[in-house]
Protein backbone atom coordinates (compact mmCIF):
# COMPACT_ATOMS: atom_id res chain seq x y z
CA UNK A 1 0.00 0.00 0.00
CA UNK A 2 1.61 3.12 -1.62
CA UNK A 3 1.73 5.78 2.31
CA UNK A 4 -0.10 8.82 1.90
CA UNK A 5 1.49 11.80 -0.17
CA UNK A 6 4.16 9.63 -2.17
CA UNK A 7 3.69 9.07 -5.82
CA UNK A 8 2.40 5.27 -6.99
CA UNK A 9 5.30 3.00 -7.54
CA UNK A 10 5.86 3.16 -11.31
CA UNK A 11 5.04 6.75 -11.51
CA UNK A 12 8.91 8.45 -11.13
CA UNK A 13 9.42 8.23 -15.12
CA UNK A 14 6.03 9.73 -15.86
CA UNK A 15 7.05 12.71 -12.92
CA UNK A 16 10.21 12.49 -14.84
CA UNK A 17 8.47 13.02 -19.13
CA UNK A 18 9.31 11.28 -21.67
CA UNK A 19 12.55 9.30 -21.82
CA UNK A 20 14.91 10.35 -24.47
CA UNK A 21 14.02 7.82 -27.12
CA UNK A 22 10.71 8.80 -27.39
CA UNK A 23 11.59 12.53 -26.93
CA UNK A 24 13.22 12.35 -30.11
CA UNK A 25 10.72 10.11 -32.13
CA UNK A 26 8.24 12.53 -31.19
CA UNK A 27 10.79 15.57 -32.22
CA UNK A 28 11.40 13.49 -35.56
CA UNK A 29 7.41 12.91 -36.02
CA UNK A 30 6.66 16.39 -35.87
CA UNK A 31 9.50 17.75 -38.10
CA UNK A 32 8.03 15.57 -40.88
CA UNK A 33 4.64 16.34 -40.24
CA UNK A 34 5.27 19.97 -40.07
CA UNK A 35 7.03 19.84 -43.88
CA UNK A 36 4.44 17.98 -45.47
CA UNK A 37 4.52 13.72 -44.99
CA UNK A 38 1.65 12.31 -45.61
CA UNK A 39 -0.22 10.12 -42.89
CA UNK A 40 0.90 6.83 -44.29
CA UNK A 41 4.98 7.69 -44.71
CA UNK A 42 4.95 9.42 -41.46
CA UNK A 43 3.34 6.82 -39.32
CA UNK A 44 5.24 4.22 -41.31
CA UNK A 45 8.70 6.14 -40.85
CA UNK A 46 7.53 6.61 -36.76
CA UNK A 47 6.97 2.74 -36.69
CA UNK A 48 10.42 2.12 -38.32
CA UNK A 49 12.11 4.54 -36.14
CA UNK A 50 10.36 3.13 -32.60
CA UNK A 51 11.44 -0.21 -33.82
CA UNK A 52 15.27 0.44 -34.36
CA UNK A 53 15.28 2.00 -30.39
CA UNK A 54 13.72 -1.54 -29.55
CA UNK A 55 10.18 0.57 -28.41
CA UNK A 56 6.99 -0.85 -29.12
CA UNK A 57 4.99 2.32 -30.26
CA UNK A 58 1.84 2.81 -31.86
CA UNK A 59 1.07 6.03 -34.01
CA UNK A 60 -2.05 7.54 -35.16
CA UNK A 61 -1.67 10.98 -37.45
CA UNK A 62 -4.04 13.42 -39.29
CA UNK A 63 -3.31 16.86 -40.79
CA UNK A 64 -4.04 18.29 -37.54
CA UNK A 65 -2.17 16.00 -35.42
CA UNK A 66 -0.20 13.25 -33.75
CA UNK A 67 -0.88 10.52 -31.11
CA UNK A 68 1.97 8.29 -30.33
CA UNK A 69 1.73 5.81 -27.37
CA UNK A 70 4.87 3.85 -26.14
CA UNK A 71 4.59 0.81 -24.29
CA UNK A 72 2.50 -2.36 -24.40
CA UNK A 73 -1.44 -1.92 -24.37
CA UNK A 74 -2.81 -1.28 -20.86
CA UNK A 75 0.26 0.51 -19.73
CA UNK A 76 1.26 2.97 -22.45
CA UNK A 77 2.68 6.01 -21.97
CA UNK A 78 0.38 8.70 -25.13
CA UNK A 79 1.48 12.03 -26.78
CA UNK A 80 -0.77 14.09 -28.31
CA UNK A 81 0.44 16.75 -30.59
CA UNK A 82 -1.72 19.39 -31.81
CA UNK A 83 -0.22 21.03 -35.22
CA UNK A 84 -1.75 23.11 -38.05
CA UNK A 85 -1.54 21.14 -41.45
CA UNK A 86 2.04 21.00 -43.13
CA UNK A 87 3.58 22.44 -46.41
CA UNK A 88 5.80 20.77 -48.44
CA UNK A 89 9.95 21.89 -47.98
CA UNK A 90 11.91 19.43 -49.14
CA UNK A 91 15.11 21.03 -48.02
CA UNK A 92 14.48 20.58 -44.41
CA UNK A 93 12.86 17.00 -45.28
CA UNK A 94 16.42 16.25 -46.24
CA UNK A 95 18.28 17.63 -43.23
CA UNK A 96 16.07 16.07 -40.84
CA UNK A 97 16.69 12.33 -43.13
CA UNK A 98 20.22 12.91 -42.75
CA UNK A 99 20.13 13.99 -38.68
CA UNK A 100 18.21 10.71 -38.50
CA UNK A 101 19.96 8.56 -39.97
CA UNK A 102 23.29 10.11 -37.65
CA UNK A 103 21.18 8.89 -34.86
CA UNK A 104 20.55 5.25 -36.23
CA UNK A 105 24.14 4.96 -37.26
CA UNK A 106 24.87 6.23 -33.77
CA UNK A 107 27.43 8.79 -34.96
CA UNK A 108 24.90 11.57 -33.18
CA UNK A 109 23.54 11.13 -29.63
CA UNK A 110 20.03 11.26 -28.91
CA UNK A 111 20.29 14.55 -27.28
CA UNK A 112 22.51 15.99 -30.14
CA UNK A 113 20.07 14.60 -32.47
CA UNK A 114 17.26 16.81 -30.93
CA UNK A 115 18.72 19.93 -30.64
CA UNK A 116 19.74 19.49 -34.66
CA UNK A 117 16.13 18.88 -35.65
CA UNK A 118 14.70 22.02 -33.49
CA UNK A 119 17.75 24.05 -35.59
CA UNK A 120 16.53 22.91 -38.36
CA UNK A 121 13.06 23.75 -38.40
CA UNK A 122 13.68 26.52 -36.44
CA UNK A 123 16.06 28.24 -39.26
CA UNK A 124 14.58 30.57 -41.86
CA UNK A 125 14.46 29.10 -45.26
CA UNK A 126 17.45 29.24 -47.22
CA UNK A 127 16.05 31.66 -50.02
CA UNK A 128 15.58 35.09 -49.70
CA UNK A 129 12.56 36.27 -50.11
CA UNK A 130 13.58 37.98 -53.34
CA UNK A 131 14.62 34.23 -54.59
CA UNK A 132 11.23 33.26 -54.14
CA UNK A 133 9.39 36.04 -55.25
CA UNK A 134 11.70 35.51 -58.63
CA UNK A 135 10.86 31.68 -58.40
CA UNK A 136 7.24 32.61 -58.37
CA UNK A 137 7.24 34.82 -61.20
CA UNK A 138 8.78 32.08 -63.18
CA UNK A 139 6.27 29.39 -62.20
CA UNK A 140 3.89 31.38 -63.18
CA UNK A 141 4.95 32.79 -66.81
CA UNK A 142 5.79 29.01 -67.38
CA UNK A 143 2.55 27.98 -66.18
CA UNK A 144 1.26 30.12 -69.16
CA UNK A 145 2.64 28.18 -71.29
CA UNK A 146 1.99 24.61 -70.26
CA UNK A 147 -2.09 26.11 -70.62
CA UNK A 148 -1.27 27.28 -74.03
CA UNK A 149 0.24 30.59 -74.11
CA UNK A 150 2.42 32.24 -76.14
CA UNK A 151 5.00 35.15 -75.02
CA UNK A 152 2.33 37.86 -74.46
CA UNK A 153 0.99 35.56 -71.50
CA UNK A 154 3.96 34.33 -70.44
CA UNK A 155 5.07 37.63 -69.83
CA UNK A 156 1.84 38.99 -68.18
CA UNK A 157 1.59 35.62 -66.75
CA UNK A 158 4.99 36.40 -65.07
CA UNK A 159 3.38 39.98 -63.53
CA UNK A 160 0.54 38.24 -62.21
CA UNK A 161 2.41 35.43 -60.70
CA UNK A 162 4.30 38.52 -59.00
CA UNK A 163 1.37 39.92 -57.59
CA UNK A 164 0.36 36.70 -56.12
CA UNK A 165 3.28 36.37 -54.30
CA UNK A 166 3.68 39.73 -53.02
CA UNK A 167 0.18 39.49 -51.45
CA UNK A 168 0.47 36.11 -49.85
CA UNK A 169 3.54 37.87 -48.29
CA UNK A 170 1.45 40.53 -46.72
CA UNK A 171 -1.16 37.96 -45.96
CA UNK A 172 1.52 36.43 -44.35
CA UNK A 173 2.17 38.52 -42.11
CA UNK A 174 -1.44 39.35 -40.58
CA UNK A 175 -1.90 35.78 -39.39
CA UNK A 176 -3.98 33.10 -39.34
CA UNK A 177 -7.05 35.77 -40.05
CA UNK A 178 -5.52 36.63 -43.09
CA UNK A 179 -4.68 32.78 -43.93
CA UNK A 180 -8.44 32.34 -44.16
CA UNK A 181 -9.00 34.71 -47.09
CA UNK A 182 -5.82 34.60 -48.79
CA UNK A 183 -7.14 32.27 -51.41
CA UNK A 184 -10.23 33.64 -52.76
CA UNK A 185 -8.77 37.40 -52.38
CA UNK A 186 -5.25 35.80 -54.79
CA UNK A 187 -7.67 34.07 -57.05
CA UNK A 188 -10.05 37.64 -57.45
CA UNK A 189 -7.03 39.53 -57.94
CA UNK A 190 -5.68 36.97 -60.55
CA UNK A 191 -9.21 37.33 -62.44
CA UNK A 192 -9.06 40.61 -62.16
CA UNK A 193 -5.76 41.31 -63.27
CA UNK A 194 -5.87 38.90 -66.41
CA UNK A 195 -9.60 40.71 -67.27
CA UNK A 196 -7.72 43.70 -67.38
CA UNK A 197 -4.71 42.52 -69.04
CA UNK A 198 -7.04 41.54 -71.92
CA UNK A 199 -8.55 44.54 -71.96
CA UNK A 200 -5.05 46.38 -72.76
CA UNK A 201 -3.21 44.03 -74.63
CA UNK A 202 -4.76 43.08 -77.93
CA UNK A 203 -4.68 39.09 -77.96
CA UNK A 204 -4.07 38.17 -74.93
CA UNK A 205 -5.86 34.99 -73.11
CA UNK A 206 -7.56 36.30 -70.25
CA UNK A 207 -8.52 32.28 -69.11
CA UNK A 208 -4.80 31.07 -69.54
CA UNK A 209 -3.73 34.21 -67.65
CA UNK A 210 -6.06 32.81 -65.21
CA UNK A 211 -5.06 29.25 -64.83
CA UNK A 212 -1.39 30.68 -64.96
CA UNK A 213 -1.94 33.09 -61.79
CA UNK A 214 -3.77 30.52 -60.00
CA UNK A 215 -0.87 27.83 -60.68
CA UNK A 216 0.67 28.32 -57.23
CA UNK A 217 -2.89 27.95 -55.52
CA UNK A 218 -4.62 24.76 -56.89
CA UNK A 219 -4.44 22.27 -54.21
CA UNK A 220 -3.57 19.18 -57.03
CA UNK A 221 -0.86 18.14 -54.45
CA UNK A 222 -2.98 17.82 -51.79
CA UNK A 223 -6.24 16.13 -53.57
CA UNK A 224 -3.15 13.66 -55.07
CA UNK A 225 -2.16 12.77 -51.47
CA UNK A 226 -5.17 12.47 -50.06
CA UNK A 227 -6.64 9.69 -52.80
CA UNK A 228 -2.67 8.00 -52.18
CA UNK A 229 -3.97 8.57 -47.74
CA UNK A 230 -7.60 6.87 -49.01
CA UNK A 231 -5.77 4.05 -50.80
CA UNK A 232 -3.22 3.20 -47.94
CA UNK A 233 -6.98 3.04 -45.21
CA UNK A 234 -5.49 5.99 -43.58
CA UNK A 235 -9.31 6.98 -44.28
CA UNK A 236 -9.72 9.77 -41.38
CA UNK A 237 -6.40 11.49 -42.61
CA UNK A 238 -7.64 11.06 -46.35
CA UNK A 239 -10.47 12.23 -46.20
CA UNK A 240 -9.63 15.45 -43.51
CA UNK A 241 -7.16 16.48 -46.38
CA UNK A 242 -9.83 15.78 -49.47
CA UNK A 243 -12.27 18.04 -47.85
CA UNK A 244 -9.45 20.63 -47.23
CA UNK A 245 -8.71 20.16 -51.33
CA UNK A 246 -12.29 20.74 -52.11
CA UNK A 247 -12.53 23.31 -49.97
CA UNK A 248 -9.61 25.22 -51.71
CA UNK A 249 -11.05 24.42 -54.99
CA UNK A 250 -14.49 26.45 -54.34
CA UNK A 251 -12.66 29.06 -52.78
CA UNK A 252 -10.74 29.68 -56.00
CA UNK A 253 -13.71 29.46 -57.82
CA UNK A 254 -15.48 31.92 -56.05
CA UNK A 255 -12.29 34.66 -55.54
CA UNK A 256 -12.06 33.99 -59.65
CA UNK A 257 -16.01 34.81 -60.19
CA UNK A 258 -15.34 38.00 -58.14
CA UNK A 259 -12.67 39.63 -60.03
CA UNK A 260 -14.34 38.28 -63.19
CA UNK A 261 -17.40 39.82 -62.31
CA UNK A 262 -15.31 43.29 -61.28
CA UNK A 263 -13.55 43.14 -64.47
CA UNK A 264 -16.37 42.50 -66.78
CA UNK A 265 -16.51 46.61 -67.54
CA UNK A 266 -13.32 45.81 -69.80
CA UNK A 267 -13.58 43.89 -72.05
CA UNK A 268 -10.76 41.90 -74.08
CA UNK A 269 -9.79 43.52 -76.95
CA UNK A 270 -9.34 41.28 -79.94
CA UNK A 271 -5.97 41.06 -81.63
CA UNK A 272 -3.80 38.69 -83.24
CA UNK A 273 -3.10 35.44 -81.42
CA UNK A 274 0.70 35.30 -80.07
CA UNK A 275 3.28 33.23 -82.41
CA UNK A 276 3.71 29.69 -82.26
CA UNK A 277 6.86 29.23 -80.18
CA UNK A 278 9.88 26.71 -81.30
CA UNK A 279 10.23 23.28 -79.87
CA UNK A 280 12.79 23.49 -78.68
CA UNK A 281 11.96 26.44 -76.47
CA UNK A 282 9.11 24.58 -74.54
CA UNK A 283 12.29 21.96 -73.90
CA UNK A 284 14.31 25.12 -71.87
CA UNK A 285 11.02 26.64 -70.27
CA UNK A 286 10.16 22.84 -68.64
CA UNK A 287 13.43 22.92 -67.34
CA UNK A 288 13.47 26.29 -66.19
CA UNK A 289 10.05 25.61 -64.78
CA UNK A 290 11.58 23.08 -62.37
CA UNK A 291 14.31 25.02 -61.24
CA UNK A 292 11.58 27.41 -59.93
CA UNK A 293 9.94 24.78 -58.60
CA UNK A 294 12.95 23.53 -56.35
CA UNK A 295 13.09 26.60 -55.01
CA UNK A 296 9.37 27.21 -54.02
CA UNK A 297 9.50 23.66 -52.78
CA UNK A 298 12.73 24.63 -50.28
CA UNK A 299 14.67 22.03 -52.01
CA UNK A 300 18.60 22.04 -50.89
CA UNK A 301 21.47 23.28 -54.12
CA UNK A 302 22.63 19.77 -54.15
CA UNK A 303 19.10 18.23 -55.15
CA UNK A 304 18.65 21.26 -57.69
CA UNK A 305 19.43 19.11 -60.35
CA UNK A 306 17.78 16.15 -59.12
CA UNK A 307 14.58 17.93 -58.95
CA UNK A 308 14.82 19.34 -62.78
CA UNK A 309 15.68 15.60 -64.06
CA UNK A 310 12.46 14.37 -62.10
CA UNK A 311 10.67 16.85 -63.94
CA UNK A 312 11.90 15.77 -67.33
CA UNK A 313 11.26 12.05 -66.52
CA UNK A 314 7.73 12.69 -65.44
CA UNK A 315 6.40 15.77 -68.47
CA UNK A 316 7.55 13.08 -71.37
CA UNK A 317 7.15 9.86 -69.94
CA UNK A 318 3.00 10.70 -69.19
CA UNK A 319 2.98 12.77 -72.30
CA UNK A 320 4.09 10.21 -74.47
CA UNK A 321 2.12 7.31 -72.56
CA UNK A 322 -0.97 10.17 -72.95
CA UNK A 323 -0.94 10.61 -76.81
CA UNK A 324 -0.83 6.45 -77.11
CA UNK A 325 -3.15 5.61 -74.45
CA UNK A 326 -5.37 8.41 -73.30
CA UNK A 327 -4.05 10.88 -70.29
CA UNK A 328 -5.22 9.23 -67.20
CA UNK A 329 -2.96 5.49 -68.38
CA UNK A 330 -0.54 8.86 -69.25
CA UNK A 331 -0.67 9.74 -66.01
CA UNK A 332 -0.24 6.35 -64.72
CA UNK A 333 2.87 5.99 -66.51
CA UNK A 334 4.43 8.68 -65.06
CA UNK A 335 3.81 8.34 -61.72
CA UNK A 336 4.84 4.78 -61.71
CA UNK A 337 7.90 5.95 -63.73
CA UNK A 338 8.63 8.64 -60.88
CA UNK A 339 8.20 6.54 -58.46
CA UNK A 340 10.37 3.58 -59.40
CA UNK A 341 13.11 6.07 -60.14
CA UNK A 342 12.88 7.37 -57.24
CA UNK A 343 12.92 4.62 -54.93
CA UNK A 344 16.12 3.27 -57.44
CA UNK A 345 18.26 6.74 -57.04
CA UNK A 346 17.08 6.81 -53.19
CA UNK A 347 18.82 3.65 -52.48
CA UNK A 348 22.00 4.72 -54.56
CA UNK A 349 22.29 8.05 -53.32
CA UNK A 350 20.77 8.28 -49.77
CA UNK A 351 18.71 10.80 -50.19
CA UNK A 352 14.69 10.64 -49.44
CA UNK A 353 12.43 9.24 -51.95
CA UNK A 354 9.95 12.08 -51.46
CA UNK A 355 13.02 14.22 -52.47
CA UNK A 356 12.37 13.37 -55.94
CA UNK A 357 8.73 12.36 -56.14
CA UNK A 358 6.91 15.59 -55.23
CA UNK A 359 8.57 17.55 -58.06
CA UNK A 360 7.83 14.56 -60.76
CA UNK A 361 4.71 14.31 -59.46
CA UNK A 362 3.63 18.22 -59.13
CA UNK A 363 3.69 18.30 -63.05
CA UNK A 364 1.30 15.75 -63.27
CA UNK A 365 -1.22 16.19 -60.62
CA UNK A 366 -5.05 17.46 -61.58
CA UNK A 367 -5.38 20.92 -60.23
CA UNK A 368 -6.09 23.05 -63.10
CA UNK A 369 -8.78 20.33 -63.96
CA UNK A 370 -10.46 20.28 -60.86
CA UNK A 371 -10.43 24.07 -60.42
CA UNK A 372 -12.69 24.31 -64.00
CA UNK A 373 -14.40 21.47 -62.76
CA UNK A 374 -15.57 24.06 -59.57
CA UNK A 375 -15.52 27.16 -61.68
CA UNK A 376 -18.46 25.21 -64.28
CA UNK A 377 -20.53 23.99 -61.39
CA UNK A 378 -20.72 28.06 -59.95
CA UNK A 379 -21.69 29.12 -63.75
CA UNK A 380 -24.61 26.86 -63.34
CA UNK A 381 -22.98 24.45 -66.30
CA UNK A 382 -23.39 21.33 -64.28
CA UNK A 383 -22.30 18.87 -67.43
CA UNK A 384 -19.42 20.12 -67.79
CA UNK A 385 -18.36 20.81 -64.44
CA UNK A 386 -18.92 17.00 -63.28
CA UNK A 387 -17.25 15.84 -66.25
CA UNK A 388 -14.20 17.84 -65.36
CA UNK A 389 -14.58 16.80 -61.35
CA UNK A 390 -14.50 13.10 -62.38
CA UNK A 391 -11.41 13.98 -64.56
CA UNK A 392 -9.91 15.36 -62.03
CA UNK A 393 -10.53 12.56 -59.81
CA UNK A 394 -9.55 9.65 -62.19
CA UNK A 395 -6.28 11.48 -63.04
CA UNK A 396 -5.84 11.23 -59.03
CA UNK A 397 -5.98 7.92 -58.46
CA UNK A 398 -4.39 6.92 -61.97
CA UNK A 399 -1.80 9.09 -59.92
CA UNK A 400 -1.70 7.11 -56.74
CA UNK A 401 -2.10 3.77 -59.02
CA UNK A 402 1.55 3.98 -60.07
CA UNK A 403 3.04 5.40 -57.14
CA UNK A 404 2.10 2.27 -55.33
CA UNK A 405 2.78 0.21 -58.10
CA UNK A 406 6.25 1.45 -58.08
CA UNK A 407 6.52 1.39 -54.19
CA UNK A 408 5.74 -2.12 -54.65
CA UNK A 409 7.90 -3.39 -57.72
CA UNK A 410 10.91 -1.07 -56.56
CA UNK A 411 10.76 -0.89 -52.69
CA UNK A 412 12.32 2.17 -50.89
CA UNK A 413 15.02 1.20 -48.36
CA UNK A 414 15.11 4.60 -46.40
CA UNK A 415 13.17 5.60 -43.98
CA UNK A 416 11.94 8.72 -45.63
Amino acid sequence: MTPPGCAPEGSAQEARGPSTPILFILEFGEALHRVGTPAHRLETALERVSELFGLEGQFFTTPTSIIASFGPVGAQQTSLIRLQPGTVDLGRLARVDEIVNGVIARTLSLEVGIAAIRGVMAAPRTASPLVLLLASTVAAATGARFFGGGYREMAVGSAVGALVALLERLMSRVGEAGSGVYVSMASALVAFSAALAAHLIPGVSGPVLVLAGVLPLLPGLTLTTAMTELSTRHLLAGTARLTGAGVTFVQLAFGVAIGASLGQRWPATVGPVSAELPAWLDVVILGVSSMSYALLLGALRRDTWLVVVMGYLAFYTAGAASRAFGPELGAFVGAFTVGAVANGVSAVLGRPATVLVVPGILLLVPGSVGFRGVFSLLQHDADAGVNMAFRAALTAVALVAGLLFAHTIVRPRKVL
